[in-house]
């Protein structure tokens, strides 16, 4: 067909100097920056240019006989190019935004974040060890002995049990090991038509290193809000029938890990501490609870499994857990994440759990020596 109609320039945003409107990824696995979210498109081609370039240059095909790209299997072979070509084009990412920002971050304050939903704080003071190396240490205010530092989670836990309460360092892996071991029938249906075999690569004791793959079935949908909206009345129906009290569900929870760990594995939630504290969990919420929980990483699992606190707390009477608490620690200047955000979003919206901040004051700080090396 001719074309009879010249282009039009300065048609698109871009173009125009208007402002993008982003289109951020969900935070992933090694992709939790907000520079990797918002520019996952521009981080994308220039890594593949690089890429495509040097294969050029070193003489190595991209296409078979037929034409058809070779750059997937390409990327396995020469992995470590690859990756250094994508620190590149991250670092040239970086320095566009510092000068010429094509996407704005714009978000609320901490404080306001910590107004708008509600949250208690609970202020901890500390002496800080200095200088500070790969973490964050202290100690009680009354303590100057350096053999004695925690980190600051470890510091708050320690109160938290001075009280008499239970307490279990969580974050994410025990409620992503949680909707693994509880959702699998759910999400690897068979009679689901999105379904496909996909393979992915060896985890750490699992799986083997190299090019073994581990294989499992996962709707091509898997995790996006559009997966929890087209499975919605079969996700109702299986919430129903995992069970009714918690003793069903820790059952349910205990029969599936065999057979659902090859999608666990593919969550990372495959290993024996990670089963162990979801099973607490169970135990310690209940079966409303955890179904709330369920329910909600299901409509949009990569969009909501990061950001759960640090510490997972409750105290232990006759009748069984009470005064069942959610903490995330912060030390002096520490800021809260994207995903951490929406964690605090989601559960003053939904999920309802009692959940407090804790920050750990730098109240005195303690120099010390680093031994000298042999």
């Amino acid at each position: 067909m001719a074309v009879t109609q010249p282009l039009t320039p300065n048609i698109c945003d871009e173009c125009r100097g208007v402002p993008l409107k982003a289109y951020p990824r969900a935070a992933i696995r090694g992709a939790t920056t907000k520079l990797r979210r918002y520019y996952w498109r521009e981080i994308w081609t220039g890594t593949h240019l690089r890429f495509l370039r040097w294969c050029d240059e070193e003489g190595i095909a991209t296409q078979d006989e037929e034409g058809n790209s070779l750059v997937l299997t390409l990327e396995g072979q020469h992995r470590d190019q690859y990756e250094q070509f994508e620190r590149d084009a991250i670092d040239q990412v970086s320095q566009l935004h510092k000068t010429q920002p094509k996407y704005t971050y714009e978000e609320l304050s901490d404080a306001e974040i910590i107004k708008k939903h509600n949250v208690r704080v609970t202020e901890y003071k500390a002496t800080y060890l200095s200088p500070t190396r790969d973490q964050v240490l202290v100690l009680a205010l009354e303590d100057s002995n350096p053999d004695n530092a925690q980190s600051v989670e470890e510091f708050v836990a320690t109160q938290l049990q001075s009280e008499g309460r239970e307490v279990m360092f969580c974050e994410s892996l025990p409620f992503q090991a949680l909707f693994g071991c509880l959702m699998w029938m759910w999400v690897q249906d068979f009679a689901d038509p999105f379904g496909r075999p996909a393979g992915f690569g060896g985890r750490p004791g699992e799986g083997g290193g190299g090019n073994e793959l581990i294989w499992t079935m996962l709707p091509s949908d898997f995790g996006r809000q559009a997966h929890g909206d087209r499975r919605r009345a079969e996700l109702d129906e299986h919430l129903d029938f995992i069970g009714a009290t918690t003793k069903d569900i820790l059952w349910a929870f205990d029969y599936w890990l065999e057979p659902s760990r090859p999608l666990r594995q593919y969550l990372w939630a495959y290993k024996p501490e990670d089963e162990q504290r979801a099973r607490k969990i169970i135990q310690v919420l209940g079966v409303q609870k955890v179904k709330t929980v369920l329910r909600w990483l299901a409509e949009s699992y990569w969009a909501r499994y990061l950001g759960w606190p640090d510490l997972f707390t409750w105290r232990e009477t006759p009748d069984g857990p009470s005064d069942v608490r959610f903490v995330e620690v912060k030390s002096s200047g520490d800021r809260l994440s994207g995903e951490q955000r929406n964690w605090i979003q989601g559960n003053d919206s939904r999920l309802g759990f009692d959940f407090t901040l804790a920050k750990v004051h730098r109240t005195k700080k303690l120099s010390v020596t680093e031994p000298e090396a042999e």
